[in-house]
C-alpha cells in the first residue's frame, strides 16, 4: 500500500499494525531461542526503519504542528454542524464532526440514498467541485467559514508522503436544495 500510495490516510494504521505484529513475532522467536543468532539482514532493516522513519515522522509532525490545530477544527465544525446533519467530511475533520453527529461520510463513493441525505460538506476548497458535483451532487452554498492551510505540503504528490502529516485546509458548505 505504501508503494502505490493508493489508500486513504485514515488507513495508515493498516500498514503499521501488521508490520508491528510481524516485527514483534520475529523478535519473540529470537528471544525464545537464544541459541540462534538474530539474522543480520533483519537487524539492519529494522534499525534502518527506526533510524530513518522516526526522524521523518517527528520532522513532519513539527513542520505541520501549527497547521493542525484540533481546537480550530472543532470550533469550525461546532459553528456549522448540528446533530441532525448528514456530513461529508474530509479526513482531517472526521473526528470533530463525529462528536456532533453520527452521520459522517468520508471521501469515497457512496450509495445514492446517502448522497441525498448529505446536508453539509466539510472539505478542502480544492476538492469541493469534485465532491459536490461528482460524488454527492446537489447545489451548495459556501458558508464563508473555513480553515485555510498556509504554505504547502512537503512531497504533495509522493506515494511516500501518504504517511506524513498534512495541513488542515477545509471549508464548510451547506446544501441549498434538499431534494434532488
Amino acid at each position: 500500500m505504501l508503494t502505490l500510495g493508493e489508500f486513504p490516510i485514515y488507513y495508515t494504521w493498516m500498514a503499521y499494525v501488521p508490520l508491528t505484529f510481524g516485527v514483534a513475532g520475529g523478535l519473540s522467536e529470537v528471544a525464545f531461542r537464544p541459541a540462534q543468532r538474530f539474522p543480520a539482514p533483519v537487524g539492519i532493516l529494522l534499525l534502518s526503519a527506526i533510524v530513518l522513519g522516526v526522524p521523518i515522522q517527528l520532522a513532519s509532525a513539527v513542520y505541520y504542528w501549527r497547521g493542525r490545530n484540533v481546537d480550530q477544527i472543532e470550533s469550525l465544525v461546532g459553528r456549522h454542524v448540528d446533530d441532525k446533519d448528514w456530513v461529508y467530511a474530509d479526513y482531517s475533520s472526521y473526528f470533530a464532526v463525529r462528536k456532533i453527529t453520527p452521520h459522517v461520510l468520508m471521501p469515497y463513493i457512496i450509495p445514492r440514498i446517502y448522497k441525498e441525505k448529505v446536508t453539509v460538506l466539510v472539505v478542502s476548497p480544492e476538492t469541493f467541485a469534485e465532491y459536490a458535483r461528482g460524488t454527492v451532487g446537489g447545489v451548495w452554498r459556501d458558508t464563508g467559514d473555513g480553515i485555510l492551510a498556509r504554505g504547502h505540503d512537503l512531497l504533495p504528490k509522493s506515494s511516500f508522503a501518504i504517511l506524513l502529516q498534512r495541513r488542515v485546509d477545509v471549508r464548510v458548505y451547506r446544501r441549498i436544495d434538499l431534494h434532488l
